[in-house]
């Protein structure tokens, strides 16, 4: 009777444990799901659009994962003009959704988050990810190419940052003011400079679609690399083996083969949008005090000291109803995809 009753709760436990397995929320991430608590930030819909729901830990350690996997990634800060204007730009709008990451740059995202139900634990504004990338590239001789700003503010940007941390490799600079034709010289120096950390500073969304079509070139022609290399350690092999058959020596050591190339780890590399940032790290602009980003007015203190930027702003009341429209069941794309 004992042993009967062990083996009934035993099956009982299992039923138990296959149910709160079922109930186990979850976690969506690009498509996949992962049980909460895997460490796997899951991504939030604001107006249609993906915002990766994440610490700044977080955001670097995935940065970190990018690098690891190989292959050139696309990271996105988004604001709140980013994900309004997505809405009615159906080509940034797929760009959000294939980007590896999205980040909630500014106070108007995660309030847009916390107000839809679905809260982000912080702000990661495009200054902010890079200077904290900056730091682990520093550790880890992760070269950064700086690309942005009129002539002469990336290479200041670049000076100022590897005074501000020692160990920083800058693999290159380039201006943001190059013109079309002059487009595909940058990207041969970019290629050549193989950097780790590409920032790019040419505003929203420009930069946003300069980074995805980058990344786009940078994949074909890694493909076309690959589906070359496999070919070419056997055309080798076959010119070998007749002159080992034509001269045996017993003295002489055998040929080594050619060992075929990998195709993977691929060259890695980040990109990161970061907008205006470059201005603000050659020192060209100053950004709010410590308790004015605390108090989340940084928007208003940028519009007090640009006044240019007035247009910009106007768009942040044009969000806020977007987001409420999508509380209300009346939000999101203006157009499917």
């Amino acid at each position: 009777m004992n042993e009967q009753k062990a083996v009934v709760n035993e099956q009982k436990a299992a039923v138990s444990g296959q149910k709160d397995a079922v109930n186990e929320p979850t976690m969506t991430v690009r498509g996949a799901s992962s049980p909460a608590g895997s460490g796997e930030p899951r991504r939030v819909n604001i107006l249609g659009a993906p915002v990766d729901s994440l610490t700044m830990e977080q955001a670097i350690a995935s940065v970190e994962a990018l690098l690891a996997a190989g292959g050139v990634h696309h990271v996105v800060t988004a604001n709140p003009e980013i994900l309004y204007g997505a809405q009615t730009d159906t080509e940034l709008r797929q760009i959000l959704h294939q980007a590896s990451l999205v980040t909630a740059d500014g106070i108007g995202v995660v309030w847009a988050a916390s107000w839809l139900g679905q809260p982000v634990p912080a702000r990661i504004t495009g200054i902010d990810l890079m200077e904290a990338l900056l730091v682990q590239a520093a550790h880890r001789a992760w070269p950064c190419f700086f690309l942005g700003g009129a002539p002469g503010v990336a290479e200041t940007a670049a000076a100022r940052m590897s005074e501000r941390h020692r160990g920083l490799v800058i693999a290159g600079t380039q201006h943001g003011y190059f013109a079309p034709a002059e487009e595909p010289a940058v990207i041969k120096r970019i290629c050549a400079a193989q950097p780790k950390l590409l920032f790019v500073g040419l505003g929203a969304p420009r930069q946003e679609k300069w980074i995805a079509a980058f990344a786009r070139a940078q994949e074909q022609a890694q493909a076309q690399e690959q589906a070359r290399q496999p070919q070419r350690p056997q055309l080798q092999q076959q010119q070998t083996q007749p002159r080992q058959r034509q001269q045996p020596q017993p003295q002489q050591q055998p040929q080594q083969q050619p060992q075929p190339q990998q195709a993977h780890p691929r060259s890695a590399m980040v990109a990161i949008g970061i907008g205006g940032s470059m201005d603000v790290l050659a020192g060209n602009v100053r950004r709010a005090p410590a308790w004015v980003q605390a108090a989340h007015i940084e928007w208003l203190y940028r519009l007090l000291s640009q006044p240019k930027r007035i247009g910009r702003q106007l768009k942040l009341p044009l969000f806020a109803l977007a987001v409420m429209g999508q509380k209300n069941g009346q939000g999101g794309p203006k157009r499917q995809l």
